[in-house]
């Protein structure tokens, strides 16, 4: 087991296990900050930059990454409902869409971020908060309760 660190200054908001990693997405609310990444399931993770240092960042070119990451995505919208489907991490970025990624972030596919125009009046931010693989898709389900069913 690991010792406990904390990789990058930010609450994680999800995570699945894709090969040898685990491929985590943290959100720094505060300062609109996201991120995504890739860290080793064996050895030993290292404590990552303070919140200080992602405040810095900001206006510089310097983006903090989680530390011990194979590999590391900034995110320009807020990761939701990360789950494995077949040996790729599906994903959605709020507002933005859903997409389907390799370990080695090879993209295979993107869709429009659904839309239930009948849940509007339930919730005004009407967040993907899972997905799951069945035979007939990915099924993604929302905070209101909406649901769609994506091709593989």
């Amino acid at each position: 087991m690991h010792p406990a660190v904390r990789p990058f200054p930010a609450p994680v908001t999800g995570g699945a296990i894709l090969d040898d990693f685990w491929v985590g997405a943290w959100v720094e609310r505060e300062l609109r900050q996201a991120r995504m990444a890739a860290l080793p399931l064996e050895g030993d993770w290292k404590e990552g930059a303070g919140k200080e240092s992602l405040r810095s960042s900001i206006n510089s070119v310097a983006d903090v990454m989680p530390s011990s990451s194979a590999w590391s995505k900034f995110l320009d919208a807020e990761p939701l409902a990360l789950s494995r489907v077949g040996d790729d991490l599906v994903f959605a970025t709020l507002g933005r869409g859903v997409y389907r990624i390799s370990a080695n972030t090879e993209e295979f596919w993107r869709a429009p971020y659904p839309e239930w125009p009948s849940l509007s009046k339930i919730a005004s931010r009407d967040a993907l908060v899972s997905s799951n693989e069945s035979k007939e898709g990915v099924v993604m389900w929302s905070e209101a309760g909406g649901m769609v069913i994506l091709d593989h």
